[in-house]
């Protein structure tokens, strides 16, 4: 495992740790560098993708617990779009929970965009 790999996994895991603490603003900075490292060491490396599209999901989740719709919204997206590109790379149990995952947020996230502009 590269140095840039453990970092970003170091960076994931801070972002959980903090988002345990309840220190959500900078959990979310956590989870968008580790994004970002996982998406450069992908570059570089290869196969990264699964880490990438996880981190999204967990940063959807954070940003849906705070009722950042369209943020929420925005992180699925990007999630399911790289699993959508490289997903077939990889026939895993964890590819395919990862992309379900990004689609049952994406479908929550908008119905509850629903609900709220109905009030």
């Amino acid at each position: 495992m590269s140095i840039e790999i453990k970092y970003a996994v170091e960076m994931y895991n801070q972002a959980c740790l903090a988002e345990e603490k309840g220190q959500i603003d900078i959990a979310e900075l956590y989870y968008l560098k580790s994004r970002a490292i996982f998406e450069k060491a992908g570059e570089i490396s290869g196969a990264q993708y699964l880490n990438e599209a996880n981190s999204l999901n967990a940063l959807a989740f954070l940003r849906w617990s705070r009722k950042d719709y369209e943020g929420a919204l925005c992180s699925a997206k990007e999630s399911a779009k790289i699993m959508e590109t490289y997903g077939a790379q990889s026939t895993s149990a964890d590819a395919d929970f990862i992309y379900s995952t990004s689609c049952e947020l994406m479908d929550q996230i908008l119905y509850e965009m629903s609900l709220v502009s109905t009030r």
